[in-house]
């Protein structure tokens, strides 16, 4: 399966595409300064199983690297997956 991420910055958001079709997105808002809040990331049911919502994680991390942006996570998949891995501290608030 081919999976296509794009980056929306203007409207905050990644998508991951399928066949055209969007079946996946991490969205953000900003809180001011160099801090951006992940409050939602979703993958349409028939393909979750893989690593799709971990790749848009991966993604907007990179971006926020990028940027000298930090994370603030709130959207309860991100903040699970903050906890358990050291290696997301660096970009966390």
């Amino acid at each position: 399966m081919k999976y296509t991420y794009v980056l929306q910055e203007a409207e905050k958001k990644i998508v991951v595409n399928f066949e055209n079709e969007v079946i996946g997105i991490i969205a953000w808002k900003d809180e001011g300064g160099n801090v951006i809040n992940a409050y939602s990331t979703y993958v349409d049911p028939a393909h979750r199983g893989g690593k799709i919502a971990l790749t848009l994680v991966e993604k907007l991390v990179n971006f926020a690297k990028e940027n000298g942006l930090k994370i603030k996570p709130t959207c309860s998949y991100v903040v699970r997956l903050f906890e358990r891995e050291e290696k997301y501290q660096e970009v966390q608030v």
